[in-house]
């Protein structure tokens, strides 16, 4: 052997390049690269982009591939041309070519040859005019004339199996196309990357490419190999040992050069490196479609408006990049929803799932690719342990649906789990005491005690190593499977830090009480930021609702009613807001720190209702004032009147609001929200539209089953025809002027008062202001 290796390598016989070590051969194999220092290959003229040749210099993917290979191993290469391919095939038998390429194997062709492992992969189509119907299967073209290439695999495919074609045989693409272009011929059986190329070159404007032939692929006759002779099967072993020890970014290299400006999807520039079976499947899928779980943040949600949100969402935008198809969502309402379209196949892949034997058995699934660890969720003031034992005979709840906790209750088969709806349930349920402890992934928890703002509960033991999130395929298409785990595999560091940065990255204030100055400071820039980033907001809103209501209002009203909402309701916060940022301005430049205390206090309850405003808008409106929904608790009246004077007066400081109560205990059934909306709409309105040297005076007067109250100002009223109008939707006096005010405020105060069996009417007389009354019932829930 070393005797062999030492007159291989003076023989000027080497291996280029140190990923193909010398042990990688056997001495049959060395002894054959000795003694054969050139090789004879074939080139045909007018096969591109495989083989081809330009002023008799041979080109194409197939000819760089040669090259590539022989250069490995120290070989010379002799391309034979100018001659057809059934020439070169018969130059081959005998004896004068060492090496074909580009050649499909068939049962005839190995008895004479021997062939490589593919090296490539070229589909099959058919080939027709553009004033005929495509060509979907071969039957279509029973009894018409099909043109083939003579000797090539094709041919003596069809005249084994299909009988009923025409068939005409002919030497090249060139005169396949021209006989069919000119009508000769009714279609072409051809590949269709040679036939783009040619069609492109020649200018074939009257031909296309139809439907793929699936028949001749399914026998693998698509496939390109290297064919020696039998007599030296040492080239063959050497060049199947060589190709697939080059690297894949040499391959693609070369596969750019010839195929890259393609719009073909088979030879695309892939950031993955797909067999052709795969690139055939996702040709033919054109779409991958997937489920999520609907709600399981910040993995994954479906939002209201069918849009796929979270972790998984990202990672799916990269495995779309880089496989270079468009994965679909498909729609569901639950996880289990979700589990079910896999198993029937509605759907082609689950975006995350934690892997276990049951859904190993039930879907093809990739290595995990979203680890996080399983951990459990207690109290803050209960003891706890980082031993899972601590927890045995705790009370524990998880998930419904959800496998974090499933080798939990493995391992510990006596242990029941309570279920619940989703974490921020869970998590909830911990922090009320109905469950000691709450287990799913980390990410869960963080996100959703953030999120939902759940203090309270902290992280207090970690119940396995990680919790590995797959992707999960249907069974039944397993190409499938092989292409989702390069594409996971595929995944960078970078990738996963991106990812989890985004949605991971939690933010701790820590609040430092170094003076009430600074307090003030802080209040001030937050309070500022919202204001500037709502103003914004509302301006744009304004503006969409001016110019909806203007071009269909009919149309676009149930849009339209959140935002007009929202665009109101923000209005007398931010005023609370603003003004007191004036008084503590000025008190601070008055008489430093004395008294700013009850300002900020007015600042934070209004930053405080300006978001309990918008969070109410968004889970009670559903985009419609028609359906709001009402927490009920009993309230004092007094206290709730109180508090919004108090509030709008801030809003207009030298306004003089002047309240009158009269009544006992002053209890009423109500949601203190909604309430506070009526009167703020009111007062607000009295402030607006009156003159600052006015009283407002307020009235509260209760009996023994209702409460009375009544709002009067001096302003300046409203005239008689839009008295009947003024509590309808999006109805604004012509009398207004350039105040402010997208016509919904008292629309709400009518609904409100409707929803708490109450009433509300207006006295009005243009100049001389208005008297707003209101009468809701007395009432205390029983056994609160």
């Amino acid at each position: 052997m070393k005797l062999i290796v030492f007159f291989w390598i003076l023989s000027g016989v080497y291996v280029a390049g140190d990923n193909i070590p010398l042990e990688l051969f056997t001495e049959s194999e060395l002894r054959y690269l000795s003694t054969h220092s050139t090789i004879k290959v074939s080139n045909e003229l007018d096969y591109a982009p495989y083989d081809f040749a330009i002023n008799g210099e041979p080109c194409g993917y197939s000819i760089d591939i040669v090259k590539i290979i022989a250069e490995h191993v120290g070989l010379q290469v002799e391309f034979i041309n100018g001659y057809t391919w059934h020439e070169l095939l018969e130059l081959f038998k005998n004896g004068k070519i060492d090496l074909m390429h580009s050649i499909t194997k068939t049962d005839k062709r190995e008895q004479f040859g021997l062939f490589s492992v593919p090296y490539c992969h070229h589909p099959t189509h058919f080939i027709v005019r553009k004033d005929s119907e495509d060509i979907d299967v071969i039957t279509q073209l029973y009894g018409k004339k099909v043109a083939v290439g003579k000797s090539w695999a094709v041919e003596d495919y069809l005249k084994r199996n299909h009988p009923d074609l025409q068939l005409v045989p002919m030497d090249n693409i060139e005169m396949m196309l021209d006989a069919l272009s000119t009508g000769k011929v009714d279609a072409v059986i051809n590949g269709s990357l040679t036939t783009e190329f040619l069609m492109r070159k020649l200018n074939y404007g009257n031909i296309k490419v139809s439907g793929l032939f699936k028949e001749f692929a399914q026998y693998s006759l698509e496939k390109y190999h290297f064919m020696g002779k039998k007599s030296s099967p040492e080239l063959i072993s050497i060049f199947n040992k060589v190709f697939y020890q080059l690297p894949v970014a040499k391959v693609e290299k070369i596969r750019a050069k010839w195929f890259g400006e393609s719009a073909n999807p088979y030879c695309s520039k892939l950031s993955l490196f797909l067999s052709f079976e795969e690139k055939e499947y996702l040709h033919q899928k054109k779409v991958l479609k997937y489920c999520v779980d609907p709600d399981w943040m910040p993995y994954e949600k479906i939002t209201k408006d069918g849009v796929h949100i979270g972790i998984s969402a990202d990672y799916i935008d990269l495995f779309s990049e880089r496989l270079g198809v468009e994965f679909q969502l498909h729609e569901t309402s639950s996880w289990t929803e979700s589990m079910q379209a896999l198993k029937n196949t509605d759907c082609d892949l689950i975006a995350l799932i934690t892997p276990n034997n049951e859904r190993e058995i039930l879907f093809d699934l990739t290595s995990s690719y979203v680890n996080f660890p399983t951990v459990i969720a207690t109290r803050n003031s209960d003891s706890t342990s980082n031993d899972i034992n601590f927890y045995l005979d705790k009370s524990l709840a998880c998930v419904e649906g959800y496998s974090a906790a499933s080798p939990f209750m493995k391992k510990y088969e006596g242990i029941k789990l309570s279920k619940v709806s989703c974490s921020g349930d869970g998590l909830r349920a911990v922090k009320e005491g109905r469950f000691f402890g709450y287990i799913d992934l980390l990410p869960s928890i963080m996100y959703a005690s953030r999120v939902e703002g759940i203090d309270g509960v902290k992280v207090s033991c970690t119940l396995t190593g990680a919790g590995g999130n797959a992707l999960a395929s249907r069974k039944d298409e397993p190409v499938l499977g092989t292409i989702l785990q390069k594409a996971v595999d595929s995944l960078t560091e970078e990738d996963h830090q991106r990812i989890n940065n985004k949605w991971l990255a939690v933010t701790v204030n820590k609040v430092v009480d170094y003076s009430l100055v600074w307090r003030v400071v802080a209040s001030v820039i937050v309070i500022l930021a919202l204001f500037i980033y709502w103003n914004r907001r509302l301006k744009r809103a304004k503006l969409a609702v001016e110019l909806a209501l203007k071009a269909e209002k009919e149309a676009v009203q149930q849009n339209l009613n959140f935002i007009d909402m929202i665009s109101h309701e923000y209005r007398t916060p931010l005023s609370v807001i603003n003004s007191c940022l004036d008084v503590v301005e000025r008190k601070y430049s008055i008489d430093k720190f004395g008294g700013l205390e009850a300002h900020i206090n007015n600042i934070r309850e209004a930053s405080i209702r300006l978001l309990n405003i918008f969070e109410s808008s968004l889970k009670k409106n559903n985009d419609s004032y028609g359906d709001i929904s009402v927490n009920k608790k009993n309230l004092n009246l007094k206290e709730i009147i109180k508090a919004t004077v108090t509030l709008v007066q801030c809003a207009y400081p030298k306004h003089q609001f002047l309240v009158n109560y009269s009544g006992s205990d002053f209890q009423v059934v109500g949601d203190k929200e909604l309430l506070t909306t009526v009167f703020s709409n009111i007062l607000d309105n009295a402030g607006k539209y009156s003159d600052s040297k006015n009283k407002i005076i307020i009235e509260v007067r209760q009996t023994s089953n209702k409460f009375y109250i009544s709002v009067k100002d001096s302003g300046m009223g409203i005239a008689p025809a839009d008295i009947k109008q003024i509590f309808g939707k999006y109805y604004r006096s012509q009398h207004v002027g350039e105040k402010r005010g997208a016509g919904v405020g008292l629309f709400l105060v009518k609904k409100i008062i409707d929803i708490h069996n109450g009433e509300v009417s207006v006295n009005s007389e243009l100049g001389q202001g208005s008297i707003f009354r209101i009468t809701i019932p007395v009432g205390k829930v029983k056994d609160e």
